[in-house]
Parts: structure tokens; sequence; C-alpha cells
């Protein structure tokens, strides 16, 4: 925790977080930086394994979808706006975030030592699998022939995918 990690571009890093039960709130930053040339352009990262905080759903108002409680994972790029977005409960599947910068930041928050579950056995599981990548490798985020969604200007949102079905 609380470090910058850089690496080769192409090849594949790993870090788990172990349960820290010590005293909380326990905060961890992440920070993962791409350099330039060998060291890559922009950073991938694929939660293998993702179980904090509890999402509490909200249905007493309807512009609020709900909440994490006990903990959550914040993701935020150098220069680019902070929306506080939280990320919490268990994640499954595929999940890989690409970022837009050479920079991103990972915050991990823990309130309070989780109850395990059936399926999470220490209730906090974090492995996270990351590479740095050249802009020329991330063929599917730049090659202008291949349909990436269209440009959604002068909003949060990046691309408006439409008809994926069709494509």
């Amino acid at each position: 925790c609380n470090r910058t990690l850089h690496g080769e571009a192409g090849r594949t890093y790993e870090l788990q977080i172990q349960n820290p039960g010590g005293a909380y709130p326990f905060v961890c930053h992440l920070n993962f930086t791409a350099t330039g040339g060998l060291y890559g352009d922009i950073v991938q990262l694929n939660l293998a394994k993702f179980s904090l905080g509890k999402f509490v759903e909200n249905f007493h108002d309807l512009k609020q979808h709900g909440e994490c409680t006990e903990g959550f994972m914040t993701i935020s790029e150098q220069g680019l706006p902070n929306l506080d977005g939280r990320w919490c409960g268990t994640a499954s599947g595929y999940t890989i975030y690409y970022s837009e910068t050479r920079s991103v930041n990972v915050t991990l928050r823990l309130d309070k030592l989780p109850q395990a579950s059936s399926s999470v056995t220490n209730g906090f599981e974090f492995r996270l699998i990351y590479k740095f990548l050249r802009h020329s490798d991330a063929k599917l985020r730049n090659d202008n022939r291949i349909w990436n969604g269209d440009l959604a200007p002068g909003s949060y949102c990046n691309r408006n995918f439409y008809d994926c079905d069709k494509r």
C-alpha cells in the first residue's frame, strides 16, 4: 500500500492485499504509472478477486441508487475530473479497467473488520493483475477501423454504444 508501481510494457504483474486486521479505517493508496516507451502509455487493471464493503440499496430516494457501507474502492486518473465513484461488494466475472491517461490511482478504504461470508472466508479480498500497454498494442482501443462507439462530447461518458448486437 501507499506506493507507486511501474513496469515494462506487455508484462503481467500481480498484486494482492491481505485482510489488514489492524486499526480502522484502513486506507491503501496504489498509483500505477506508465512512463512511456518501453514502460507503456496506458494501464490495464484486472480485478481478479474483489470483495470490499457492502452495497446497500436505497429504496426511499429514487435519485440515490444506494451506498457503500463498511468500505469501498475508488479509481481516479491524473488530469481527469474526480467523479467520486465508489465500488463495493463482491465482483464476479471478467472485470477490467483501461486507463485514459498514464497514471491511475486506486484507493481502498475499509472502515471496520468485515464479516466472513460463505463465498469470502475473511470478508475482504483484493487481487489485482495489471499491465502497462503501449498505445500501438492497445489495438481495440485505438484502431479506427474498429467501431469503439461514438464520442460523447461535453459529458462524463466518453463513448455511446448503439445497436451493439448488429455490429
